[in-house]
């Protein structure tokens, strides 16, 4: 790819001229690149394909959120980025739940995500599986730990979820352990 440099006859163009492309980046310095090619007969595989889906919806997501989300339009101003790359971030990463911990009757969860975590349910499980108690967990000040206090259930395991803004859900699994 070949940078132009004050070049007053490619100045004001864009697009392609025969196989040839011209690109602006946001710095406004041009670029000069061949088209690509691609073969008549390309077969995407079914993961591309489910790619190319979830990149369809992300775009739709941030297209009407970026316009509408002031949380990504504060983000936005903070990070330099435009809301749309931010909220199409956002839509692309689901939250992560780094960590749970049971204190005494509470279990404590720290979840992250790029923009917010929004909410978090807990349920308790006995050993085949079956729904002992449920609930949302209230965050703390800050929106780091979540807590859900089970009260005296004799559970096996406990399952987490996590959202972020678009959606996105994170589930974690694991051993409860009763004290």
């Amino acid at each position: 790819m070949a940078k132009v440099r004050q070049n007053a006859l490619l100045e004001e163009l864009s697009g392609s001229i025969g196989d040839l492309v011209l690109k602006r980046a946001r710095s406004g310095t041009m670029y000069v690149a061949r088209k690509p090619r691609f073969p008549d007969n390309r077969q995407f595989s079914p993961a591309q394909l489910t790619h190319q889906q979830r990149f369809k919806a992300a775009t739709a997501y941030a297209k009407q959120a970026a316009k509408t989300e002031p949380l990504y339009v504060a983000l936005a101003r903070k990070t330099g980025q435009p809301a749309y790359n931010v909220a199409l971030g956002d839509y692309l990463h689901p939250p992560k739940i780094v960590a749970v911990e049971q204190v005494g009757e509470t279990i404590r969860i720290r979840a992250e995500d790029q923009v917010k975590v929004m909410r978090v349910s807990v349920a308790l499980l006995d050993a085949e599986g079956h729904i002992l108690a449920e609930g949302e967990a209230t965050p703390d000040a800050l929106n780091w730990w979540w807590a859900f206090t089970a009260g005296h259930v004799m559970a096996a395991r406990v399952r987490v979820w996590a959202y972020d803004l678009p959606g996105n859900k994170t589930t974690w699994e694991g051993d409860y352990i009763s004290e």
